[in-house]
């Protein structure tokens, strides 16, 4: 063990380390810029800190786990130069069991988890804290079971263990994941404290980004071996034989607990030259505890953490701030107040969370606190404090909420706790929405595309490359996010994209594009309303459709939609993708067909010019995807690729469809009062509208929902040939899903069927009875 610490701190690492750290050198700002998600920039870092790793995935930070066991089983070295040991366990608290082992033999540890499996976690987390042993927690903040179950972001599995003594960390950004990554490692290492390192889970985890990663050689510069050597020395071992986690009686409990004070209280200036070292080293930052943006002279400050901070940073309006939390624990009330404009008179303070029994949420509570045993001095009075809960769920944050923060704070009785992004018309905690011309304008600089597709067409994957393919072939900054609904497969997924001169850090959904895409026919007429709300005025809509003139998509397309499409002033594009891939052995697979499309209407040509630049970019890429499938498949699909943009409708908008005649719209008429209400909303991507008052309180459904969901998705139906039916019934028997069935009908029954049927075989039990299977 001693050796192996001496030859770290003579390696290439420590000496760079000693280059770099102390300003000698910074990383280039012309560092070649990569696409990637969240959870693989804080991978990325977290991989190259440490040697082992216990996992056991949970969503959405699955991806993590398998990027390392991935990583190690390809040979990846760390900055150790060896190969991280990753060991899949038997479950969370199995994965927490495991790491505290290895922190007890002086080794360095990791794992990745959210939700019930940070739970889980949570005795260890006490034990692991209360020996000051240092290892990070790489967390996808998500929801926990409460009245449902919710697999999307939130806060409340980071509140639920932010009492076991752990640092928590905050990343916003992509490249936020993988800096504070780095500085989460290297902090618990000077600290000697376990660090909790999180994000908000699929909104940043998931979200595609143009990031300059950090090296390996910078990581291991900025490795404290001191402290790795330390550890080291420390660790139970034979030479140095030692008791852990002993029994104590109450004469020295409390004095055990106090104990560790000094090191809390050393923390945050830790994490605060950790922050400066890693800024220094990449170029970015500077990296503050607390982060201020706005007014200088602000009197109300808006506080936050996560990846809502972008957005209140982006629309601050002036005479307010806003404030991210970027150490949260150990909470520093002297740097919070130290970060503030000593003008402030009203902080409000949101939460992606919900304490239903408490005063006020955690991060309220922290800063009510501050305000009550904090040096406030320097402020002309101690400001008031209104608290508010925003995103449970997955919910943006989006210009229009921060604006109606913002909004609140300045009236002259506002809100003291409120909600923002729903309408609670039960206990009245909602803020109004804020007039239009309160609103930012958008970025024209940013292009901004909405597509509307089934999961497992391949969409998703085409816009991933469309984004990889973007961000690394132009100087254009990307931004991709992926909404899923929780079908397992064949559920309507909505891609958001957006591409800019700039970096892009706008962590909410698209509200107007300037490109709509629908690649499956029938979603037009689900989700009509969804479809053209995310169409700007003048924008481009396509259509995947067999319908190649207005008379036809008249026919198909919902009155309401017809009608707007025409307020909108939309280009209407159609292509038949299906009949394409089809006629070059594509089957169902449209995505390279549509993909071909958005090159061709999304851009201007000044910005990619399609023939020039997009075209021969996107067969490269099929010729790099399908390499292993040969050469066969590769010209299937160039072939499909282009005659994509050939195959082109552009339909002349009829002025009648302005005054189509829409009624009261498409409506359930089922019955069952739950289905028509609420289930039928939330299936047409109506949900975000319903009130608080719609939704059960105990989260009680009825059963047998799934009777009404008849979808209507198959371009094809099956239709059995009853002349070489043979009527055995084998074909009912086998078929998995029940979905084959035959039938006996007599002769009224029969005369008021359209389909054919043949007289049935058998004895004289089914004489006289007609055969059908369908």
């Amino acid at each position: 063990m001693a050796t192996s610490v001496a030859a770290a701190l003579t390696s290439r690492w420590f000496v760079r380390g000693l280059r770099r750290v102390r300003g000698l050198s910074t990383l280039s700002s012309e560092e070649k810029k990569v696409i990637m998600d969240g959870n693989t920039a804080a991978a990325h870092a977290a991989y190259a800190m440490v040697e082992q790793a216990f996992i056991y995935p949970i969503s959405p930070s699955s991806p993590m786990c398998e990027l390392a066991a991935e990583w190690a089983a390809q040979g990846r070295k760390n900055v150790f130069g060896t190969t991280v040991n990753v060991t899949q366990m038997q479950s969370e608290g199995g994965a927490a069991g495991a790491l505290h082992g290895v922190l007890d033999r002086g080794g360095l540890a990791a794992t990745f988890t959210c939700s019930q499996g940070l739970l889980l976690m949570i005795p260890n987390m006490y034990i692991i804290s209360g020996q000051l042993s240092p290892c990070v927690f790489h967390v996808t903040a998500r929801a926990l079971s409460k009245h449902g179950l919710s697999i999307f972001a939130e806060h409340t599995d980071v509140m639920a263990v932010r009492q076991t003594g752990w640092a928590m960390l905050v990343a916003n950004t992509v490249q936020e994941c993988m800096d504070m990554s780095a500085v989460a490692h290297i902090a618990t290492l000077r600290s000697s404290i376990p660090f909790l390192h999180f994000f908000d889970g699929y909104r940043t985890s998931h979200e595609l980004n143009k990031i300059v990663p950090i090296d390996y050689d910078t990581l291991g510069s900025l490795m404290p071996w001191d402290a790795v050597a330390a550890l080291r020395e420390g660790s139970l071992n034979p030479q140095q034989p030692h008791a852990r986690a002993c029994n104590t009686g109450t004469d020295i409990w409390f004095q055990g607990m106090e104990a560790s004070n000094r090191f809390y209280d050393a923390t945050p200036g830790i994490v605060q030259t950790v922050l400066d070292d890693v800024s220094m080293a990449t170029g970015r930052g500077p990296y503050r505890l607390f982060e201020y943006s706005g007014d200088p002279e602000a009197r109300h400050v808006v506080v936050c953490m996560g990846s809502a901070f972008s957005v209140l940073a982006d629309c601050v309006p002036p005479g307010h701030g806003a404030l991210n939390v970027r150490l949260y624990r150990p909470w520093s009330p002297s740097d919070f107040l130290a970060s503030l404009p000593s003008t402030v008179e009203r902080v409000t303070v949101l939460d992606r969370t919900k304490d239903n029994a408490a005063v006020g949420e955690p991060l309220f509570m922290d800063v009510a606190t501050s305000f009550v045993t904090g040096d406030t001095g320097r402020f002309q009075r101690i400001p008031q404090v209104l608290g508010g809960r925003y995103g449970l769920g997955s919910k943006d944050l989006t210009p229009k909420d921060a604006m109606a923060v913002f909004r609140n704070g300045e009236l002259s009785k506002p809100k003291r706790k409120f909600t923002v992004g729903i309408v609670d018309d039960v206990t009245q905690l909602s803020l109004p929405p804020v007039p239009p011309a309160m609103l930012p304008s958008a970025d024209p600089s940013v292009t901004e595309c909405v597509f509307f597709a089934m999961g497992s067409d391949g969409t998703v994957s085409a816009n991933k490359n469309a984004i990889k393919l973007i961000g690394s072939n132009t100087d254009l900054y990307v931004q991709g996010h992926i909404v899923y609904d929780s079908k397992k497969a064949g559920g309507a997924t909505v891609s958001h994209l957006r591409f800019g001169g700039r970096p892009i850090n706008k962590p909410y959904e698209i509200v107007e594009a300037g490109y709509v895409a629908v690649h499956e026919p029938t979603w037009p007429k689900k989700f009509p309303k969804a479809i053209m709300a995310k169409l700007r005025q003048g924008g481009t809509l396509v259509l995947n459709s067999h319908c190649t003139t207005a008379a036809e998509l008249e026919r198909i397309l919902p009155p309401e939609m017809l009608q707007a499409i025409a307020e909108k002033e939309a280009q209407l594009w159609v292509v038949d993708a299906l009949a394409i891939a089809q006629k070059h052995g594509l089957g169902k697979h449209i995505n390279n067909v549509m993909q071909a499309v958005f090159f061709k209407l999304g851009f201007d040509s000044s910005i990619l010019d399609y023939n020039t630049r997009a075209l021969p970019m996107l067969l490269d890429s099929l010729a790099k995807t399908y390499a292993r499938k040969g050469e066969e498949t590769i010209r299937r699909n160039s072939e499909a690729t282009k005659a994509a943009t050939d195959s082109l409708v552009r339909i002349e908008v009829p002025r009648e469809w302005a005054t189509a005649d829409v009624g009261s719209g498409e409506r359930a008429v089922t019955g069952d009062p739950t289905f028509d209400s609420i289930s039928y909303r939330v299936g047409r991507m109506e949900g975000s509208d319903l009130p608080v008052s719609a939704i059960d309180v105990r989260g009680r459904y009825p059963t047998g929902m799934t009777k009404y969901e008849k979808r209507g998705i198959a371009p094809m139906i099956p239709i059995v040939d009853m002349d070489k039916c043979t009527q055995c019934n084998l074909c009912s028997i086998i078929c998995p899903h029940a979905a084959i069935r035959p039938f006996l009908l007599d002769t009224v029954e029969n005369d008021s069927v359209p389909a054919e049927t043949r007289p049935a075989k058998g004895g004289p039990e089914v004489q006289g009875f007609h055969y059908r299977i369908q």
